[in-house]
């Protein structure tokens, strides 16, 4: 039998839970480099703030958060038309291995018809997630990213 998943929007109750399993995400193998908690609540900050260009997303499993994510959607020229970043998906240890992330990409998709292009990052230590997306059909795109913080 299927696990009962709900997929909702953010919302300010979700702060100390959300801030908690971000913790966990940016100590894992899913991050390159350290990031100050400053940022994970600037990001919690937007995500539940409605004029905002990011979204977050919870993963609720009998009424407790599984997990959660954080989508933004732009214009790619690439693709002539928009492109979903999934900036972030973690879904908690114990809820792990049940077809969450799955379910969630496919919501995803479902949910954002007129989307291009959906694209997320993920490190090489991180094969469970790779596994994953490959199975969904991501492909790598080749590109090495460049940035210049202005944090």
């Amino acid at each position: 039998m299927e696990s009962k998943l709900v997929i909702r929007d953010m919302e300010t109750r979700d702060r100390e839970q959300v801030l908690a399993l971000e913790d966990l995400f940016y100590h894992s193998d899913a991050v390159c480099h350290p990031v100050d908690p400053s940022v994970w609540e600037r990001c919690f900050d937007a995500a539940i703030e409605e004029t905002s260009t990011l979204r977050g997303l919870v993963l609720e499993e009998a009424g407790q958060i599984a997990g959660y994510a954080y989508i933004t959607t732009f214009f790619a020229t690439e693709v002539g038309g928009l492109c979903q970043m999934i900036e972030q998906i973690y879904i908690k240890e114990g809820c792990r291995h049940k077809g969450y992330g799955s379910r969630l990409l496919a919501w995803l998709e479902q949910e954002y018809p007129a989307v291009r292009r959906m694209r997320l990052e993920v490190t090489e230590e991180n094969q469970d997630a790779v596994r994953l997306y490959k199975k969904m059909g991501y492909e790598f795109l080749g590109y090495l990213q460049m940035v210049k913080e202005r944090i």
